[in-house]
């Protein structure tokens, strides 16, 4: 199968909306991955012109921690991105791995994660699905976030009405939870949860039911992650206490205030030398 001057190599994933591939340039020999729109969301408007727009946000975000877009191609009548190809694991197969995770490790891989998206936020772009699945670590420890498929832009209202949720719901703020307009606060939200995960292995919220789910996060308080790790560092669960907080404006403003909050993880507590 060829996309373009693309030649496809191996199928490395696929999800409700289509397929991801490893491809080959044909000339340059450049490797690269490539996602597809599947055929029968190419024939929806709707799925159509949300591709096209992730396409469009992926254009505007070049970043160490974001995987690049290089390419958009139409042919014989589907979608492609070409994109960045990245030799590595997704942080949700090494937080299972890795359970429970070293602090300077985690903090070394969420910081990078904050950059990312904080990088996002100041190109007006929104996620709105952060999570360890869309954060793949390379052989070095460099971090890159993925998948900008529901991410929202400046110009992007008309495409998410008042009363509808999108994103991971394990990982959604309240706010998101009910539909309402999301922001940097909702992002910031995301993190603390991704963050909770790195540190502990699993999220606050553990119901199988999405009814109860969505309850859970709306109207309960998330346990302290000392509950499951008492060795925690006061200054990190400080920090996701915060950025997990129900009212949008407890929490920390920006990505880059996350990140300061975290800076002396490591410092002696009172009393230590």
């Amino acid at each position: 199968m060829e996309v373009g001057q693309y030649r496809v190599i191996d199928k490395i994933g696929e999800g409700g909306a289509g397929i991801v591939y490893k491809a080959e340039h044909t000339l340059t020999k450049q490797t690269v991955a490539i996602k597809e729109l599947s055929r029968e969301f190419s024939i929806s408007e709707d799925m159509k012109e949300r591709f096209i727009r992730e396409a469009r946000i992926q254009a505007k975000l070049n970043h160490k921690n974001i995987v690049r877009l290089y390419n958009f191609i139409e042919q014989d009548g589907l979608f492609y991105l070409i994109m960045e190809y990245m030799e590595g694991k997704r942080l949700d197969h090494i937080i299972k791995e890795q359970t429970p995770m070293e602090y300077g490790k985690c903090l070394q891989y969420f910081k990078q994660i904050l950059d990312g998206v904080g990088f996002a936020h100041s190109q007006g772009i929104i996620h709105r699905d952060i999570k360890p699945a869309n954060v793949i670590v390379d052989n070095d420890g460099t971090i890159k976030i993925m998948d900008f498929g529901i991410a929202k832009g400046q110009d992007d209202a008309h495409l998410t009405k008042t009363g509808t949720s999108m994103g991971t719901l394990r990982y959604m703020a309240p706010e998101q939870v009910r539909g309402e307009k999301v922001g940097v606060h909702s992002d910031v939200y995301s993190l603390g949860m991704t963050l909770y995960e790195m540190v502990t292995g699993s999220t606050p919220f553990k119901s199988d039911s999405a009814y109860h789910l969505m309850k859970e996060i709306v109207d309960e308080a998330i346990s302290s992650p000392a509950k499951f790790r008492n060795d925690i560092p006061e200054t990190i669960e400080n920090a996701i206490m915060k950025a997990c907080a129900k009212n949008p404006s407890d929490r920390f403003v920006s990505t880059s205030g996350f990140s300061k909050a975290l800076d002396d993880w490591n410092r002696p507590i009172s009393g230590e030398k």
